[in-house]
């Protein structure tokens, strides 16, 4: 069964927290810091809808069913198994591919079917973007059961804020004619695609005047104007700042130095100003804001956030060491350039719409590599 990086680290955590029943908390430069942790009490999966997998943690690892035992399995095998997943994460080649029988074996013992829960039934108590539910002690011995959204930093950075057709922002261009339309939108890279970058080289070259002039989707608009008040024009700000003054792949630390040179708000405290209004946009993405459905300003994740490092280290942000959660976003995102085809996320095309010419940029968040 071949599955992407994503998906068999998502496998790797459940092994390594199984087996290690404790995970440590993450500083603002995702290093455990010693002094903070979690206890696994148990993960609660629902392989199929309204049946419940509790696997319960300890030196031998119970699996439950409507509260009966049904496997024990000894932590030190779950450990076992995560080395050898990791192994395999590590050293594979390509987008998906298949793990070692013994992966396979240890897998099917534990009732694991899929990588994905269900997306309606007991996962949905906890909002649409936890991938693991646990019950947890942290080291203040408080209990709760929470879910926790994970994300891993093998070979292929994961993104934070997901690319849409509804995510463009639309610009006015002027001093435009038909014949340079049909020239823009003739400009391909070798392998045929639209060249995003050549053909802003192109209006700026030809000194076409480039206004904005809306976001692309109302519902987007309106998740903008809940993240906080003046985010529309912080972003627009950010994203002509990503495609005309740095480079392709903007890191927002990058990003937030310009901001604060240019000030575009004109506000008299910039440096605290941008640095809040970025952070409060990546929490806000984490939190489960997109661009084509209404987020209603609530965060979908109530436990945080669980980064399985390229060692193999597996650390946590837990929702209450916010500022330090917003901090380890701020310091490791960066803007990125999806696909500008039109079976993708259509931009970078130049339109015309009555006697008016558009054009679309559109954006991704991912973490740095």
């Amino acid at each position: 069964m071949a599955a992407n990086r994503g998906e068999w680290a998502e496998l790797y955590v459940i092994f390594k927290l199984l087996g290690d029943g404790r995970i440590y908390s993450a500083d603002e430069n995702l290093v455990a810091n010693p002094r903070s942790y979690i206890d696994i009490i148990k993960i609660i999966r629902e392989e199929v809808k309204d049946k419940l997998i509790e696997y319960r943690t300890g030196s031998i690892v119970d699996i439950n069913i409507d509260g009966r035992t049904v496997a024990s399995i000894p932590a030190s095998d779950f450990l076992y198994n995560a080395e050898k997943l990791l192994q395999t994460i590590t050293t594979s080649k390509g987008r998906s591919f298949d793990v070692l029988p013994v992966t396979k074996e240890f897998t099917k013992r534990l009732l694991i079917k899929s990588f994905k829960a269900p997306s309606r039934g007991y996962y949905e108590n906890f909002g649409g973007k936890n991938d693991i539910i646990m019950e947890i002690r942290d080291h203040d011995r408080m209990q709760i059961v929470a879910g926790f959204s994970i994300k891993s930093k093998y070979k292929n950075a994961p993104t934070l804020f997901n690319a849409a057709k509804a995510s463009a922002f639309t610009y006015e261009l002027e001093g435009i004619n038909d014949e340079q339309m049909a020239e823009i939108n003739s400009i391909v890279t070798a392998k045929g695609g639209r060249d995003k970058n050549a053909r802003l080289e192109y209006i700026k070259a030809k000194n076409l005047g480039f206004n904005f002039s809306h976001i692309k989707h109302r519902t987007f608009e309106d998740n903008m104007d809940n993240v906080r008040g003046d985010m529309q024009k912080i972003l627009k700000a950010m994203l002509e700042i990503h495609y005309f003054k740095t480079k392709k792949n903007s890191k927002f630390t990058e990003v937030t130095e310009h901001l604060i040179s240019e000030n575009p708000l004109q506000k008299r405290n910039p440096e605290i100003f941008y640095t809040k209004a970025i952070k409060d946009l990546l929490w806000a993405s984490f939190a489960g804001m997109t661009a084509s459905e209404q987020w209603n300003g609530l965060s979908t994740v109530n436990g945080g956030y669980i980064v399985a490092k390229d060692n193999g280290e597996v650390l946590a942000y837990h929702t209450r060491d916010m500022e330090s959660f917003r901090t380890f976003l701020f310091n490791q995102t960066k803007f990125d350039r999806p696909s500008a085809s039109e079976s993708k996320y259509d931009y970078a095309q130049v339109y015309k719409k009555g006697d008016k010419y558009f054009f679309d940029l559109n954006f991704q968040i991912r973490f740095i590599d």
